[in-house]
């Protein structure tokens, strides 16, 4: 067992870090049962907010803003963040000072904060701003916003403006600090008195999830790395599409249900201190003291209904805040949310108790200092209520209040057997959960905007109206924030639930059969229960019986299966017929309908374009309707097996004039828009597809292809127009070629799968793709991310991927900043040329291609001073393996400099890196350098960074026998060792002779 847990940890590479992390984890969570001395519990407190600014920067902020990663803009980022957030740190120290038993000299630190306290926060606000001014006019310039990101699905467009780039790129990371960062941070800070526990679990989740590849997919450590990577990208994805970007709002807003689900419902219901409390002026009392002190001036008898009108007090405000969570997590996780009767009898129950006696008030925070909204407890004996008319005193109302609560709830439970019933009652519940947090967001909003708007008059005719501006831009921010978020959230539920009614109706034939199976269940082994065991005649018998049942049993859970996939289909094909006349002419409206039956494939057509049947005949049903020109054009299919077809109305559809959905989470989405006699059919975004179409090519159009790529003249580009042709017409019959066009927020995205013949091995495998120029003129300038594989781009445009050998299915993919219209993609022209062809035969395996190089770990590094720098990174070959050349044999070749004007680099015939500094001033330049084998090649970066300063100490290098620190202005500085003993200087190291001689062979 500890071997095994050793091996865990070695594999997720935990270190001192981690080990440091479980043992304040340990702490805090003997904290939250016990209590810990203030040194320990400031530590916790200080150090969580720094790891969880850490996890933040491993965010890749700007990968999740703009699409393009940046280590330099997300460290920056972060640190004006921290900045930003400093002055709730120095509250919160304020709390534990001159608590200290060890750690005095905080006393001393916060003591020159509390005295400094104005310009300390002037300072690191200022500090702040001005890192987020900084890093957006930076982003505006040096990157393009690419998909999928926010920023360019907000705007798609390529910006023509820098200012307004800069503008927009500077309000999304000023709304990301103060929506995301600073509301996770505070929530940490105010609602978990230990918030170094859930930092913990979310650095040891970020931890597994990026290295659980490591591990076999069986193993609980890949399971748990697997869905934690799964759940990240599926949050993240919210923010990168403009359909989901509502959801994302909602779940912004969302947080801050989870937040008083914490800070009031959890600690008021269960007598929880937090720091929240603690800094506000009015006492929140929890329910149970209340309750405790209540009890001091009444009767024994009268001890359990007041005990039940606290409880259903916390239980409905539990409830009324977990609500608009639940509802939002429904619509993310696109599920069906049921909740069961009991849950109705508590909801309705509670929400009664509250209504007659409330326990608690809600309204805008009374402290000045802090902005939001409050929920302050009060005791049952002292709050008014809405039965004072019909009882004398309090003590009768106390006694009556949980009676007909609980009848009531009752009542409910009782009603919704009905299933109509109980999905409206289900539907006023929701409504009621989701106006209780309208009022909140109200008093939350209000207060905040008032905050702002004070603070905007006070600052702005200042030498300080920088801050005034800042304020009035989150003025604007928070407005439609909270008041369009919310807004949008109700449209998303109207929108999601409406049709819906909450629920699906049980099919009642489908209840009789299995009523009836379960009565033939119990009829038949109720005998069996009655046998006497150790007569052999009878043992038999049962064994007789006990295999007719099994076998009637099979046959009729068989055909329960049957009546319930026919009633799905039949569902199915209800809902979809006549859907041409549920528009008006140009409605637009998203559709999302349940895949039945487990099916795999959707097809939809439309059938008043030319499809070719031949394209269809894996499927022979859909090929022989297509030929004999019926009338269905809706295809249900499992395992290329047609379990029902269709006529849905009138489809019209783009090219290739048809739809193939894969069902996502058994659902299927696309937008309708009506078109009067008939309707538009398009896949939403994210919907999988797998509508491909067979590529093929005419001759004319193959020779124009090949002569484009002898034209280019690339490293795998045709060499002889003859040749190649005939090598192409070969080819064709040995691969089939499909092509599948997909399009979203302004990207369009093309797939294309490649499949030899069974027994063939392709070698030497080009791929052709030949967009005609009036449709992209630059492909360079519409590629929306780099293309994968061994890929060459000729700008002109035409694509090429090369394959050193191909005998299993494959696919390759491009993505661009536009889309393509049906001419485009009857256009675009594609084929294949392989260089020879091989036979596979039955039980050999094919030869072991080549592998390629890789190269991999070539260090950043720190240059100063104009001039030309030589061995920047010596022997390149160091970075470098290959299974079949040495390393030093290889060729080497730099491909991309991102920023040449300010440093350009180059390869020395001795196959070091040198750099020449064009401009002394701060910058950097990512350098991009190419293994390549004479076959295969590989890639990998550096960073070099102008620094108009010298830094110490930047290498360690040699001066004959000799090693020197080196600045970064290349000037020698203090000795570090000679070289004595048979030994040699080499790349800032002494290494013994003989060895230096045996690697150079």
């Amino acid at each position: 067992m500890i071997n095994k847990a050793k091996w865990v940890l070695k594999k997720l590479e935990f270190g001192l870090l981690e080990f440091f992390v479980a043992i304040l984890m340990a702490i805090g969570l003997f904290g939250y049962f016990s209590s810990v001395p203030a040194d320990l519990d400031w530590i916790d407190h200080t150090i969580s907010f720094v790891l969880f600014t850490y996890l933040f920067y491993k965010l890749d902020i700007t990968s999740i803003l703009l699409g393009k990663s940046s280590k330099f803009a997300n460290l920056a980022i972060i640190i004006s963040y921290f900045s930003l957030f400093f002055k709730d740190i120095a509250a919160y120290t304020r709390l534990s000072a001159f608590h200290f038993k060890v750690l005095t000299f905080v006393d001393y630190f916060y003591l020159f904060i509390s005295n400094n306290l104005l310009a300390i926060n002037l300072a690191t606000f200022y500090i702040g701003i001005a890192g987020i001014l900084l890093i957006s006019f930076y982003l505006a310039k040096k990157i393009e916003a690419s998909h999928p990101s926010l920023l360019y699905a907000i705007f798609p467009k390529k910006f023509k403006n820098k200012a307004v780039k800069f503008f927009l790129i500077f309000l999304l990371l000023l709304g990301f600090y103060y929506f995301v960062y600073n509301t996770i941070i505070e929530w940490l800070e105010f609602v978990i008195d230990d918030p170094v526990i859930a930092t913990g679990i979310a650095f040891y989740v970020y931890k597994i999830a990026k290295h659980h590849n490591k591990f076999d997919k069986s193993n609980f450590v890949f399971r748990i790395g697997d869905f934690s990577a799964k759940w990240y990208t599926k949050c993240i994805s919210l923010l990168h599409y403009k359909k989901t970007l509502p959801l994302a709002i909602s779940g912004l807003i969302i947080l801050h249900a989870l937040s008083d689900l914490g800070v009031f419902a959890y600690s008021l219901a269960l007598s929880k201190e937090n720091f929240y409390f603690g800094i506000l002026n009015e006492e929140h009392v929890p329910f149970l003291r209340l309750f405790m002190d209540d009890a001091k001036y009444l009767p024994s008898n009268a001890l359990a209904p007041l005990l039940i009108g606290y409880l259903l007090n916390a239980l409905s405000l539990i409830i009324f805040l977990l609500i608009p969570v639940a509802v939002w997590a429904r619509m993310f996780s696109r599920k069906e949310l049921y909740i069961s009767r009991i849950f109705l009898f508590f909801i309705y129950s509670s929400a009664v108790a509250y209504m007659l006696l409330p326990g608690y008030i809600i309204g805008p925070l009374k402290e000045s200092s802090i902005r939001g909204a409050d929920i302050s407890t009060i005791s049952l004996l002292e709050t008014s209520s809405i039965l004072n008319a019909f009882f004398q005193n309090k003590l009768a109302i106390v006694f009556a209040v949980p009676i007909i609560s609980i009848l009531f709830g009752l009542a409910i439970y009782l009603l919704s057997s009905n299933s109509r019933i109980e999905k409206e009652l289900y539907a006023i519940s929701i409504i009621g959960g989701l106006t209780f947090y309208a009022v909140y967001l109200y008093y939350f909003s209000s207060s905040l905007l008032a905050y702002f708007y004070s603070n905007i008059l006070l600052t702005i005719s200042t030498p300080h109206f920088l801050i005034g501006m800042i304020f009035l831009v989150l003025l604007l921010l928070s407005a439609l924030f909270y008041i369009g978020g919310y807004a949008v959230f109700l449209y998303e539920i109207v929108m999601e639930y409406h049709k819906r009614k909450w629920s699906d109706a049980i099919d009642e034939e489908l209840v009789s059969i299995i009523k009836k199976t379960r009565n033939f269940e119990r009829a038949a082994i109720k005998p069996k229960k009655a046998q006497i065991a150790g007569d052999v005649v009878k043992y038999s018998l049962i064994a007789l019986f006990s295999l007719v049942v099994l076998v009637f049993g099979y046959k009729m859970v068989s055909l329960i299966k049957e009546r319930a996939c026919s009633t799905e289909i039949s569902k199915f094909e209800i809902d979809l017929r006549n859907i041409d006349k549920s528009l008006r002419f140009g409605a637009r409206e998203l559709q999302s309908h349940d895949a039945p039956c487990g099916i795999d494939k959707i097809y939809f057509f439309d059938l008043s374009k030319k499809i070719n049947p031949e394209d269809f005949k894996d499927i022979p049903l859909i090929k022989d309707s297509l030929q004999s020109g019926a009338s269905n054009n809706v295809f249900l299919i499992k395992e290329n097996d047609v379990k029902r077809s269709f006529y849905a109305g009138s489809l019209g559809m783009i090219y290739p004039y048809h739809i193939c959905f894969v069902p996502q989470f058994g659902r299927i989405s696309f937008f309708a828009e009506g078109a009067g006699n008939s309707i538009n059919v398009v896949s939403a975004c994210g919907q999988p597809e797998c509508t491909f179409i067979p590529v093929n090519i005419s001759d004319e159009d193959a020779l124009e292809v090949i002569q484009e790529a002898l034209d280019f003249g690339c490293i795998n580009c045709p060499t002889d127009l003859n040749q190649d042709f005939e090598k192409m017409k070969l080819t064709r019959k040995n691969v089939e070629i499909l092509r599948k066009f997909t399009s979203c927020d302004g990207i369009a995205q093309v797939e294309i799968l490649i499949k030899p013949k069974e027994g063939k091995n392709l070698r030497d495998f080009v791929l052709y793709e030949y967009v005609p120029k009036s449709c992209i003129d630059d492909l360079s300038e519409y590629l929306a991310e780099e293309v994968e594989g061994n890929v060459e781009i000729k700008s002109d445009p035409l694509i090429m991927w090369y394959f050193q050998g191909l005998d299993k299915e494959t696919k390759v993919s491009y993505k661009l900043n536009t889309e393509f219209n049906e001419e485009c993609m009857q256009l675009i022209k594609g084929m294949a040329i392989s260089q020879r062809i091989e036979v596979i035969e039955k039980g050999s395996q094919p030869e072991i291609a080549d592998s390629a190089p890789v190269i991999a770990g070539l260090p950043d590094t720190i240059l100063t001073g104009e001039g030309f720098k030589q061995n920047v990174i010596s022997s390149l070959w160091k970075y470098t393996k290959d299974r079949e050349t040495k390393s030093v044999n290889l060729v080497y070749r730099i491909i991309k400099q991102t920023n040449p004007s300010l440093v350009e680099c180059s390869i020395s015939k001795e196959k070091h890196v040198d750099c020449e500094v064009m401009e002394n001033k701060n910058g950097s330049s990512t350098v991009t350098v190419e293994v390549y084998d004479n076959e295969l090649a590989d890639t990998d970066s550096f960073d070099v960074e102008i620094s108009q300063f010298c830094k110490r100490h930047s290498k360690k290098a040699c001066d004959r026998d000799t090693v020197y620190w080196f600045d970064s202005c290349g000037n020698k500085q203090e000795l570090i060792q000679e070289c004595k003993d048979d030994k040699v200087c080499f790349d800032g190291n002494c290494v013994e002779r003989k060895k230096l001689e045996e690697d150079d062979d």
